[in-house]
């Protein structure tokens, strides 16, 4: 920001509060501070209120103790710290090298580049103001939170320096509960260095491919301090070993880490192979496209979104409670506000994860009539392909599944967070369901799927294999217990693997 253009948003902000008065001196031409009233500094020349934090004073200048903005002066190559710390037309601009070998970057006066602010999405360096991409957008660097423009927090980021190094930085990155980014893949197959901040609680990679002949996702995973965090295994034992229960799908797959209740992030740069390929024949033609999501801040507020294709006629209205749902008997009806939806809040509830007052209803009946009932995979992925919540859960309500018995569906585990319009963005409910079942017991069952798409596995399966989460019983009582008559127990581990879910906000 210049510093006529932060003089003149001071002016605003004073002005709209009401505060200033008649000779008071906000506005008025002056040429030293002592022209100008007490509570006030002379900046371009216009009596302007002082100063909290360098970003009221605009580039080239710094907010002293007194609140008033000093010119900065510096030359090409002087030391910084922040963006503050250069004059106007500068920037501070990081060494492209660890040259201390102390893991910390150094930093100096350079020409300010003609890129995006801060804030603004980037592949390299170059696209941004500052001479600064990171984790896909421009930051700047900073010493505290007020280096930073509004909306941003300062935090320690690490850059990746090569194919082996990597060091920390200070700098601006959006103050909000989850960042997402995407990485360029050029080849089917290869290793991503992904930074990760201090302040992550948790991290979501998701890969994709545009048909569903390939098996796509991650091979493995080290951590910053070559720690093996997962290994992809032909074996079921090596698989059960990984420290991620993780495995890769058809079209989409997620991993999200911390994944086992108890495991903790490290700031850092994780190595990670991901691969395209096709079974059995060995290496995929297609370019996975990765995403990478931060869950930032502690948050707790799951999104939820129903989207009813046409269930009209249905056989059992009767026995349900209503004759038609849709968008707006879903909103008006007790049964579906106080024993389904209400009876999910409960189970959540456990876990400290709450929904907003009101949810999104949503009708398709018209698009895709063929999808009323699900007769097989295809039919799931092309249902889930009409989502359009790019945050929560996408819950889909159709009249039948393929299999009898079945009350709801997703297709991987865990689903992608933030990545609406995919093949396994959302789960199923058959509404045939209420022809034997209380909506009660399908708020469990539907409380189980979406368990399932934020990361947790079957307590126990019907083969009896356990979860990864080592204070999880494998009693009926809990919640991903594999069977429709299953509790709504949880875990302290499995309640924080909900909790870390980066489609939280």
């Amino acid at each position: 920001m210049s510093v006529l253009a932060a003089t003149a948003a001071m002016l605003s902000l004073y002005l709209a509060s009401g505060l200033a008065c008649g000779g008071a001196g906000a506005g008025a031409p002056c040429q030293s501070h002592s022209e100008c009233d007490d509570s006030y500094q002379c900046l371009a020349q216009v009596c302007s209120p002082k100063c909290t934090r360098n970003s009221d004073c605009g580039d080239g200048f710094q907010c002293n103790e007194a609140g008033v903005c000093n010119r900065v002066f510096a030359n090409l190559g002087d030391p910084c710290g922040s963006e503050w710390d250069c004059e106007i037309g500068q920037s501070c601009v990081l060494e492209h090298g660890d040259s201390n070998d102390d893991q910390k970057l150094e930093s100096s006066c350079q020409e300010q580049g003609e890129g995006g602010r801060v804030g603004s999405t980037c592949i390299a360096d170059d696209d941004c103001r500052d001479s600064l991409c990171s984790l896909g957008h421009c930051s700047q660097l900073c010493r505290i939170t007020d280096d930073c423009p509004d909306g941003n927090r300062c935090e320690s980021i690490p850059r990746v320096l090569g194919v082996d190094d990597s060091a920390f930085f200070a700098g601006c990155i959006e103050d909000t509960s989850v960042l997402s980014t995407t990485i360029a893949m050029s080849e089917s197959s290869g290793t991503l260095r992904i930074p990760v901040p201090s302040s992550a609680e948790s991290f979501a990679i998701v890969a994709e491919v545009s048909d569903k002949i390939h098996l796509v996702g991650v091979t493995r995973v080290d951590s910053p301090s070559d720690f093996l965090l997962f290994r992809e295994s032909d074996s079921f034992e090596g698989f059960l070993a990984n420290p991620i229960r993780y495995a890769r799908s058809k079209e989409v797959s997620t991993l999200i880490f911390p994944s086992n209740g108890v495991q903790e992030i490290e700031p850092g740069v994780y190595d990670v192979e991901i691969e395209a390929s096709l079974p059995p024949f060995g290496p995929g033609t297609a370019v996975p496209k990765v995403s990478v999501h931060y869950k930032l801040r502690d948050s707790h507020i799951l999104d939820l979104t129903f989207y009813f294709l046409n269930l009209e006629d249905h056989p059992c209205k009767e026995s349900m409670g209503i004759d038609n749902l849709d968008k707006s008997s879903a909103k008006n009806s007790d049964v579906f506000q106080d024993e389904y939806l209400g009876e999910i809040h409960n189970i959540f509830g456990y876990a400290n994860i709450v929904f907003p007052e009101e949810p999104e209803y949503v009708n398709l009946k018209r698009e895709r009539p063929d999808l009323d009932g699900i007769t097989d995979e295809q039919d799931l992925r092309d249902l889930f392909r009409l989502a359009d919540n790019e945050d929560g859960l996408a819950i889909f309500f159709v009249r039948s599944l393929p299999s009898d018995g079945v009350q709801t569906l997703g297709t991987t585990i865990p689903g992608p967070p933030r990545t609406p319009g995919g093949p396994s963005s959302g789960i199923v409910v058959a509404l045939d369901s209420l022809c034997y079942r209380s909506w009660t017991t399908l708020a469990r069952i539907t409380a189980h799927s979406m368990a399932g798409q934020m990361g947790l596995w079957n307590n126990r399966d019907p083969h009896g294999i356990t979860d990864p989460i080592g204070d999880s019983d494998s009693s009926t009582g809990n919640l991903m217990y594999f069977g429709e008559f299953g509790g709504t127990e949880l875990s302290e581990g499995q309640r924080r693997v909900l909790s870390l879910y980066p489609g939280l906000r």
